[in-house]
């Protein structure tokens, strides 16, 4: 069983650190959607604001993960808490997916409507 909790945790801080470096890219990249959509003039989609005003929240559940699995380095001893961790961790990897997929949607489709636009020209 030791062995197995020992690849559950490896598992586990792997899958928040993918998520840390995922949405990261994301965050760092939302000042140059800001200045490339405010330079062309058009209205947004709402779900582009919604996106660019709230990135920070994908940011914090991989930060959320790790703590959890350092809470879990440090002072988890019983099974039940570690198998609670290990949900919760997976749980929030998930999210961190969902959220970094619907933030990409949300960029591309200011450009799909000017492609739009172009098209209709």
């Amino acid at each position: 069983m030791a062995k197995l909790n020992k690849i559950l945790f490896i598992i586990s801080c792997l899958l928040s650190l993918y998520a840390l470096y995922i949405t990261t890219i994301i965050t760092l990249s939302v000042p140059k959607y800001t200045q490339l959509f405010s330079g062309f003039g058009a209205k947004l989609p709402p779900e582009t604001i919604n996106a660019l005003n709230y990135h920070y929240i994908g940011l914090l559940l991989p930060i959320i993960a790790l703590l959890l699995c350092a809470y879990y380095f440090k002072r988890s001893k019983s099974q039940v808490s570690k198998n609670i961790i290990y949900t919760l961790v997976t749980l929030l990897f998930l999210v961190s997916l969902y959220w970094s997929n619907y933030f990409v949607e949300a960029m591309y489709l200011p450009i799909f409507q000017m492609g739009d636009v172009i098209n209709e020209l």
